[in-house]
This record gives structure tokens, sequence and C-alpha cells, in this order.
């Protein structure tokens, strides 16, 4: 709504007045340097770290509607319903929220925005998803065109290859949570590892010890809660979330899914 455009337009601001301070910074350094300005064209190189920064803050966010075009975020019609928008067309999530095999957190990712890239970047077999994913209500009369784009992977030939390359190797049989399987065997060897490590720490802190803990934390961090955060741990989705909060363990920050 008008606060988001407003927080838009005034980091636009602030990364103009940064451009503005690069700018003379860099004309203060070339002059102590070689006694005069430099060429007009070796500036413009300098100036382009910050030049890309403005744009990258003028590139819209995900959930605030393009300027001119209607607001779905705010329009009563659409402000109840579960809606994401997939290659050009609006769906409501609604009757799929209890069913989604990864649970219904992650569907909360997909929520009013553009959801092609998660849709595409995280499914292993997209035909797959994507067949299902059109089965739902589809919102006719929505501001699809409100809705900032996001990237599509699968319009990559590079990408499709890659991904399906890496399934084919790790994942040559069809079946349901394939890639899930393990899990739990996994989770419990990290698990008694980094209380090991943490054990050692403890009664003998030091260089060596604190490699070990080390080690154990990089696991848990890289494995059990990287994996369990985006569904991908074990086949429940309580599971999923009750392994994501060993990010703590480590230091790291709990993040909560509206």
């Amino acid at each position: 709504g008008e606060h988001g455009k407003a927080f838009v337009q005034a980091r636009v601001r602030s990364s103009e007045v940064r451009l503005r301070m690069h700018r003379m910074q860099n004309n203060a350094r070339a002059t102590r340097t070689c006694g005069s300005t430099m060429p007009t064209s070796d500036a413009a190189v300098m100036d382009k770290p910050a030049e890309d920064e403005r744009v990258a803050l003028q590139t819209p966010r995900p959930d605030v509607a393009q300027p001119g075009a209607a607001d779905p975020w705010n329009d009563e019609k659409w402000q109840k319903t579960k809606w994401t928008v997939y290659r050009d067309v609006a769906y409501d999530l609604g009757p799929f929220f209890e069913k989604h095999p990864g649970g219904n957190w992650l569907l909360n990712l997909a929520i009013g925005r553009d959801c092609t890239a998660l849709m595409e970047s995280y499914h292993l077999r997209p035909e797959v998803a994507t067949a299902r994913f059109r089965m739902l209500p589809k919102l006719e009369g929505f501001p699809v065109e409100a809705v900032p784009r996001s990237p599509r992977p699968n319009d990559s030939p590079l990408y499709n290859n890659i991904r399906n390359r890496v399934r084919e190797e790790l994942f040559p049989e069809e079946g349901k949570n394939k890639h899930r399987m393990g899990g739990d065997f996994a989770t419990c060897v990290i698990l008694g590892f980094a209380t090991f490590a943490y054990t050692v720490y403890a009664m003998m802190p030091g260089f060596l010890s604190g490699m070990l803990l080390g080690l154990g934390g990089a696991w848990i961090g890289l494995t059990i809660q990287h994996c369990a955060n985006h569904g991908a741990m074990s086949p429940s989705p309580a599971v999923n979330g009750v392994l994501g909060l060993t990010n703590d363990l480590i230091g790291g920050a709990s993040l909560v899914l509206g």
C-alpha cells in the first residue's frame, strides 16, 4: 500500500544521496592522487558500484503493487484470500493448504506474491508439482499485472539440465518423499556428534576441542536446520518444524514466517 511505496521511495532517495557522496569522494581522491579530476570515463567506472546499488534499490518489492496498478494486498476483495501468482495466473492456495506434502508453513512463502521462482526452484520434479498446482482454483479478475514478476528458473535450459542430472544420479527410483528418506538417522548421528563435541569442549576448552565444536555446529547448520527449514529433512512437516529449531543451538536467530 501507501506505506510500502513510501518505504521504497525513501530507500531510493537514500541511495541517491550515497551515490552523490560516492562521486564526491571519488573526485577528491582523484584530485589528491593526480592533481586533477579523473576523465569522465574513468569516473563513470568508479561510480558503477553505486549506480548498481541505486538500480537495485529501485527494483520493486515482491509485496508492493507496481506503480499505477491495482493493489491486491489492500483490496478487500482479495485480502482474505490466500492468493499467489504462478506464471501470470492467480490461484487460491486455500484448498491446498492442509494437503501440501511439505506442510502448509512452506506455502506461507507463496502467499501474496509471485511464487514462480519458489515453485520451480524447490521441486525436484516440477512437472508433477505444476500439474497439481494448476488444479487449484483460478482467481478471475485478479490484477496479476500489479504483482512484481519473479524469475522463472524453468525457462533456463542449463538449469533444467543440471536439475535432471542431479535427479537421475541421486534419485533414480521414482517414489514419494525419496529425497527425504534417511533424514532421521542422519539427525541422530549429527546430534550425537554435536553433543560429544560440546561435552569435550566444556571439559577441555582449547584450540582442538574448539575445532571439534565448530565442526559439530557446522554440521547442524548445513544439514539439520537447513534441510528441515525448507521441509526436506523428514517426510513429517511437524518433525521438520522441530528440527528447524536446532538453528538456535548454533547461535542462529529464530525466524517466524507470517
